[in-house]
């Protein structure tokens, strides 16, 4: 019943605008639902069916029935209710998938042919259609497409597949096109195995271009090196794999085989387009000291974000300035959100002198909230621009948001601490919605103080200068005490929060990272050592006072084992102390931002921007009005210094 106590605030604002009476019933609604799910979590048989008797008129009863259910996979006849009754529901899906699984296990063929609906699943697909065959000997057209759609795939199927694989076989419906499309499926899974098995029911000649393809894999220097056949689609099309294998550890290697092989075939315009862009690529992550020149001979309709970010990369690590504004015109996106390009054009720009070019794009850029624009003004030494604009939503309008059904079992899921539940009713309550709609959403679930769907569906609104409905600070008495207690800017400790899990207490990420912090359990355990707090298990990494204190305690110990540099434990704290230092020795003594720019990990490049540009915004949401102090951008020294 925690959760109940929690959201205490909630509960008080949900009944605001319900009659007394009717307020009344959904209290006692909500201590019911919560009372019949801990009885089914009991194995309380007698007391569940009791409570979910008096719940019939309540909206999220289906909830209770589907975690009963769950519990009773062989009752079919209660499913068959349920799947009648609840068919669009949200949890419909997973618990027909349980339901179908428990049939299998039953054998229960004939129920199984009833209950399946189509399933993005191989296991469950392959045994609807033996079950379609051992009903009726055959597959009619849409069965056997879809048999043919689960044999071409580029790996091996469950065993379960084999009988509809077999009868594919025996109707003659695996051609030598179907053949070849598995082939190629499976070598992009690099599955060579699977495809020469696939190549054995091809003529002999066909099957010896599959082994070619395969010794290509395995050796691509040696087997590039003797390729000499006649020209043809195949022909070309295992050279440009070979090509790329190489590449993908010898790029310049590659590179001297393509130019000669390239000659000699025939290659199309886009097959030549296609191997550039991985040479250019793989050249670049290897630091070849051709990169500039390949990354130039790309054609622009190949250019695409990770080339970009490539490009801009190849040139910042040596601050070759004059390369970055060559690679410009190809490489900077047009009519983008981007600012990447546009930011380092200017700095190259004053780099060479062009001061009046350079303040021109840092004017422009300026005007905006984001990482570049907040850098922008740092060259300008002006304030930034964080342009707040509150939603300004009607009291008539949040009324009316409310009589929505899926809404109300949003709200009725999220103070039952059903929260995973709560976000689908949310989700498909939102997925048509207008951005005018989107608006009223984001400003009613900021008002029950839920922040994650707060976020989340304010960037759905594009509400984007909606500043304090998008960078709440909840947990505000934790926050202040354990940064202080850490000796921690708390602004920096809120957009930390923010990014690891937007405020969403529940988190869990698939590396097993919880709470609000996204702390592993192991590195919990430790700060708890270290801090002396009472740790008994990983449960309690939710709660959020304790995920704070353990969480804050963490950044303070990453501060000190990396000379207290924000910027680099910010980057430590999402990839990792050892990764965080490797970069700080290969590219310490670089400008901040350009550091900061040739981070190689995506994820961590664009965690550490957010988290330098959502501190200043923290900082005037904690301070009031008063301009926000800088990004805290320190210098990156290499170990022993620059």
């Amino acid at each position: 019943m925690r959760h109940w106590f929690k959201q205490a605030g909630f509960v008080i604002f949900s009944l605001i605008n319900i009659p007394p009476v009717f307020a009344v019933n959904v209290v006692e609604q909500r201590l019911q639902f919560q009372q019949a799910y801990e009885a089914i979590q009991a194995k309380d048989n007698q007391r569940y069916q009791s409570l979910i008797a008096e719940l019939q008129d309540y909206p999220i009863v289906q909830y209770l029935e589907y975690y009963w259910l769950s519990d009773h996979l062989n009752d079919n006849l209660k499913m068959q209710a349920f799947f009648g009754r609840y068919a669009d529901s949200p949890v419909a899906p997973r618990l027909r998938r349980a339901w179908l699984n428990q049939l299998i296990k039953d054998k229960n063929w004939s129920q199984y042919l009833r209950a399946y609906t189509p399933q993005n699943n191989s296991l469950l697909a392959c045994h609807y259609l033996n079950a379609v065959l051992t009903q009726q000997n055959a597959l009619n057209a849409e069965q056997l497409s879809e048999a043919k759609n689960l044999w071409v795939v580029g790996k091996s199927q469950p065993n379960a597949c084999d009988p509809v694989f077999k009868y594919l076989a025996d109707k003659q419906e695996i051609t030598k096109e179907l053949r070849w499309q598995r082939i190629r499926n499976a070598i992009a899974e690099n599955d060579f195995k699977l495809a020469q098995g696939i190549a054995k029911g091809l003529s002999k000649d066909e099957l010896e271009w599959v082994n070619r393809w395969a010794t290509m894999q395995a050796n691509p220097t040696a087997t590039l090196a003797t390729f000499n056949y006649p020209d043809t689609p195949l022909t070309r099309e295992i050279i440009r794999y070979g090509i790329k294998q190489l590449a993908r550890t010898e790029a310049d290697s590659a590179y001297q085989f393509w130019q000669t092989l390239k000659d000699r075939y025939q290659f199309s315009a886009e097959e030549q387009s296609d191997v550039a862009y991985t040479l250019a690529l793989r050249s670049s992550w290897q630091e070849s000291p051709n990169a500039i020149t390949r990354l130039l001979a790309v054609n622009k309709a190949s250019v695409d974000d990770t080339l970009r970010q490539v490009a801009l990369q190849a040139s910042l690590a040596t601050l070759d300035w004059d390369s970055l504004l060559q690679l410009a015109p190809l490489y900077s996106p047009v009519d983008s959100d981007d600012n990447a390009w546009e930011y380092w054009q200017a700095r190259a720009f004053a780099e060479q002198g062009n001061v009046q070019q350079a303040e021109a794009i840092y004017r422009k850029l300026a005007q905006h909230r984001d990482y570049y624009g907040f850098l922008s003004a740092n060259q300008l030494k002006q304030p930034y621009a964080l342009n707040d604009e509150p939603l300004n939503v009607s009291a008539n309008e949040l009324l009316a948001l409310q009589k929505n059904l899926n809404i109300i079992k949003a709200r009725e899921l999220y103070y039952v601490g059903q929260e995973e539940f709560a976000r689908l009713e949310w989700r498909l309550a939102t997925e048509n919605m207008t951005q005018a709609q989107l608006k009223v959403a984001t400003a009613l679930a900021n008002q029950w103080s839920w922040y994650f769907e707060t976020i989340v569906t304010a960037a759905k609104a594009k509400a984007f200068n909606a500043l304090t409905a998008r960078f709440p600070t909840p947990h505000y008495d934790a926050v202040i005490r354990y940064a202080s207690e850490q000796d921690l800017n708390p602004a920096w400790v809120y957009a930390v929060i923010r990014q690891e899990s937007a405020f969403n207490v529940n988190a869990r990420s698939s590396a097993n990272a919880l709470g609000l912090m996204q702390l592993l359990p192991t590195t919990a355990a430790e700060q708890a050592k270290r801090l002396k707090v009472s740790f008994n298990n990983q449960a309690e990494i939710y709660q959020p006072e304790l995920n704070i204190q353990l969480g804050t305690g963490y950044l303070r110990h990453l501060l000190g084992r990396l000379d207290n540099n924000v910027v680099l434990t910010t980057a430590a704290y999402n990839a990792g102390l050892s990764r965080a230092r490797k970069w700080a020795d290969k590219y310490g003594c670089l400008p901040t931002d350009v550091w900061i720019e040739l981070i190689p990990f995506k994820e961590t490049r664009s965690y550490v921007e957010s988290i330098m540009s959502y501190t200043p915004i923290y900082e005037w949401r904690l301070l009031g009005n008063q301009t926000p102090t800088p990004m805290p951008l320190q210098a990156i020294e290499r170990e022993g210094g620059c």
